[in-house]
């Protein structure tokens, strides 16, 4: 009996049916299934969140300015690869060196999962999700940018660099874990990351042909105030990040064409073919470094004006300043308008050469500092000085009291800085302090006048007071 029901079953035992061949398909649909299996491991959201918080709140204490400009937001977000980089860098050398363990190398090499489809499967976890990262906070910032700036877009290329260091950096830390597996390996994989990027800062100069290696010089800030008005290279002295992103890019696949050598795989071709292929022009942009030889300016600058007293002119990109920078203008000029020296027209917009009469031009850039500051310091100097170009220092106490009062007049306050009365070579604060206070002292007894008496006496010294021919004791 025993003997039959062996017999009976022992077909049913030994007989297996022919499994049908994987499509394409299948195989890369197991590939991703394995690499989400590996972007799940090592707590990676957890991670993922604390390097988003991390970059916002560095960029919280940088970018935050009165005037959004995208050329500098877009600069803040591509520069981000120095902060999510080497931690992605240190994430990536964690994840490759675990399999690397002796217990679990040899289980893992019983498996039918060929080895080098499984690590390159915990290469692309670690490249897109530390590229995730950092799209999340460019996402993050460009988003808080569209809601404030008021002209132009974001500089693509300067993102698109940031996320391509960011991938190279976490194949880096994939590479040297997988091939060096130690205890130190995420350490000197980070450290290494991170220092490389601050010794480009300062290595060589950005016009050598050496600066297409240095990555923070393709993030450096290139002046994007002068773009507003001037027409030049959009990158002038820089290497251009489209050359920085084929460059980044190409390395990744060297680093991905080393690892398959080191396994003594053909498809090392592949990768090395496609390299060749992204940094040869890469290479050929980023050391094509264009300089300014000569500013063009932009004969229509987007301008938009307002204002009642005087009209205040400002670029679109400043428009969000422009409401209460034309309510300023109008109440600092009202009691003074109509005499020499007040302008009909202030105007950001740099003018070469002569200046028309009865137009001001301002000190044409800013972004952090608010618009009555740059207002009452620009237009009071140039309002009671004959010699407005000779600069802070030459203003004595009678101009110094007429400014402070214009000023307050309009909610603001007039900082009072060096005078043309004090040696300040040879500094004394108490005599600084006194000379403060009896400027305000003079203002507050101006300010205290009938407007209309204000007016006469401003009628009849106007002259002599822009000359720097009255003392305190000449104000009423």
């Amino acid at each position: 009996m025993g003997n039959s029901l062996t017999t009976s079953l022992a077909p049913a035992v030994t007989e297996r049916k022919e499994r049908s061949p994987l499509s394409a398909g299948d195989h890369l649909a197991a590939f991703l299934r394995m690499m989400q299996m590996n972007a799940r491991r090592l707590y990676g959201i957890w991670v993922m969140l604390a390097t988003i918080i991390l970059a916002a709140l560095f960029i919280s204490q940088t970018a935050v300015t009165e005037v959004v400009l995208w050329k500098d937001w877009s600069y803040h977000v591509g520069r981000m690869f120095i902060i999510v980089g080497p931690i992605y860098a240190i994430w990536s050398a964690i994840l490759a060196q675990r399999d690397r363990v002796p217990n679990r190398a040899e289980l893992l090499a019983s498996t039918a999962n060929p080895r080098i489809r499984r690590e390159l499967g915990v290469a692309v976890a670690c490249v897109l999700i530390a590229i995730s990262c950092y799209g999340i906070v460019a996402a993050l910032v460009l988003g808080f940018a569209a809601t404030r700036a008021t002209w132009g877009g974001p500089d693509l290329w300067l993102v698109l660099f940031g996320a391509a260091m960011t991938g190279l950096f976490a194949m880096v830390g994939w590479l040297v874990g997988t091939l060096v597996p130690s205890r130190i390996t995420p350490i000197i994989s980070g450290l290494a990351t991170l220092l490389y990027t601050t010794i480009s800062y300062t290595w060589g100069p950005a016009t050598s042909d050496l600066s297409a290696l240095q990555p923070y010089r393709y993030v450096v800030d290139s002046g994007s105030s002068q773009q507003l008005f001037y027409e030049f290279p959009r990158y002038p002295g820089a290497p251009h990040p489209g050359g920085g992103l084929l460059l980044a890019t190409g390395m990744t696949g060297v680093l991905i064409a080393a690892y398959l050598l080191w396994r003594k795989s053909l498809g090392a071709v592949v990768p090395l073919a496609v390299a060749g292929a992204l940094l040869v022009p890469g290479w050929i942009v980023a050391t094509d470094v264009e300089h300014v030889e000569r500013l063009e300016a932009i004969p229509n600058v987007p301008m938009v004006c307002e204002g009642e007293v005087v009209e205040l002119c400002l670029h679109q990109a400043y428009e969000a300043q422009l409401d209460v920078g034309a309510a300023f203008a109008d109440d600092f000029y009202a009691p003074v308008i109509g005499l020499t020296g007040v302008p009909r027209v202030v105007t950001q917009q740099p003018l070469d050469g002569a200046v028309p009469a009865g137009v001001f031009p301002l000190n044409w850039y800013w972004t952090g500092s608010d618009i009555e500051s740059v207002l009452a310091t620009s237009m009071g100097y140039a309002l009671v000085s004959d010699q407005p170009d000779t600069g802070i220092g030459t203003l004595n106490a009678s101009q110094h009291a007429i400014l402070t009062w214009l000023t307050e007049q309009t909610g603001g306050e007039w900082l009072i800085g060096p005078v043309a009365e004090i040696n300040f070579s040879a500094y004394d604060s108490e005599v600084y302090q006194q000379y403060q206070t009896d400027v305000v002292a003079a203002a507050e007894r101006f300010s205290m006048l009938p407007a209309s008496e204000q007016r006469a006496w401003l009628e009849a010294n106007w002259d002599m007071l822009r000359a720097g021919e009255l003392t305190l004791e000449d104000l009423p």
